[in-house]
């Protein structure tokens, strides 16, 4: 399998909430980029399924919400019995969010 990705993953280890149909449901991140993020959530998500993501970074001594919407790009079962992993490729994220990651990724 050849890697796809551009961008520097971070690790990124918080609660997330998945949008898709107006409804929420937890998820857990794996680690973000500026293009996108891996999380780990009990729906086994086709690629291509689109939804939106809420959830929140360390950047010095406070938290900062990041609200995107996504499409998942693959979904694996996870070792260990956890869910499943899926990799979600940003759609629309908007500047504001955009740097807020950029400055969790910097940190």
């Amino acid at each position: 399998m050849t890697e796809k990705r551009n961008e520097t993953r971070k690790p990124l280890h918080v609660r997330a909430w998945m949008v898709m149909g107006g409804q929420r449901m937890e998820a857990k991140t794996l680690n973000i980029s500026i293009g996108g993020m891996a999380i780990q959530s009990p729906l086994n998500l086709k690629s291509g399924t689109k939804l939106g993501i809420i959830f929140q970074v360390h950047i010095g001594s406070r938290f900062s919400t990041v609200q995107a919407e996504c499409e998942a790009m693959h979904s694996i079962f996870g070792a260990g019995g956890d869910g499943f992993k899926t990799g979600l490729r940003f759609t629309q994220l908007s500047e504001a969010y955009r740097q807020t990651i950029t400055n969790f990724m910097e940190a």
